[in-house]
């Protein structure tokens, strides 16, 4: 399922596709990448379900991996997202 998701979302102009568990609805990963977001000013602790209600909520989404390192997600189901940055402070 990634390879033909991330074809025919790469025809859409998006670098990469978040998946949902088909069963479950949860948010399984996306194709290349893994998913975290901000909710409330924190990351969520590891192992807590994501479901796309979630990402809709998010304050900010991140994809993440060896590659790509820490790249924000711009949008979501024609939701935008403005990635605030990181803050020493």
């Amino acid at each position: 399922m990634s390879a033909p998701a991330r074809t025919a979302d790469a025809e859409r102009g998006f670098d990469d596709t978040i998946q949902l568990d088909q069963v479950t609805g949860r948010v399984a990963a996306a194709t290349i990448t893994n998913v975290s977001l901000v909710r409330q000013g924190c990351w969520p602790r590891p192992g807590l379900p994501v479901t796309e209600a979630d990402l809709h909520q998010a304050q900010e989404v991140f994809l993440t991996g060896t590659a790509s390192e820490l790249v924000p997600a711009r949008e979501i189901d024609s939701h935008h997202l403005e990635p605030r940055g990181c803050s020493a402070d």
